[in-house]
């Protein structure tokens, strides 16, 4: 490999598609934040799958929204304590195993979804938009690639590449 001109990133190629991808979603998320910031509503794009999650559900413990966003428990956590103090989501004790945390969006957090709810369907147009124009079924890529990554993960590819050529 040649010394990189101008991108880093870009010029690594495939051995940055991970650091390549989270750069793609910063710049989405960016631009969504200043939508939200423009709205004059204190909210992280990052947490939107979380609050479209506990708006549908009372309550939710860290393992079902670990489960149901494909996220890890630390993931989880993280959001969660950051959501709670802009006082968007509490924490709250399962009666039956307090052990257990569930978590819950206050009022002030469910405000932060009836305020951005009007726009999502803008989000999803421009991203549907954004993903025509690029001439790719960027969402089938992705599914496929999780898919295969659910059958052989990345830990274990390069490990079985490290036994062949390493030894």
């Amino acid at each position: 490999m040649s010394k990189p001109e101008t991108d880093l990133i870009k010029d690594l190629g495939y051995l940055a598609l991970a650091t390549r991808l989270k750069r793609l979603a910063g710049l989405l998320q960016a631009d969504v934040g200043k939508i939200y910031r423009e709205m004059n509503v204190d909210f992280e794009p990052k947490w939107f799958t979380m609050l479209y999650a506990l708006n549908y559900n009372e309550t939710m413990s860290v393992i079902e929204l670990s489960n149901l966003l494909k996220l890890t428990h630390p993931a989880i956590i993280q959001f969660a304590e950051q959501m709670q103090k802009k006082k968007l989501v509490v924490f709250i004790k399962d009666k039956n195993d307090a052990r257990r945390k569930l978590i819950q969006l206050t009022a002030k957090g469910k405000n932060i979804f009836v305020a951005i709810e009007p726009i999502f369907s803008q989000i999803e147009f421009a991203n549907r938009e954004l993903l025509h124009e690029s001439g790719v079924d960027g969402l089938g890529i992705i599914e496929r690639m999780e898919k295969l990554l659910e059958q052989k993960s990345m830990h274990r590819r390069v490990k079985e590449r490290l036994k062949k050529h390493v030894g």
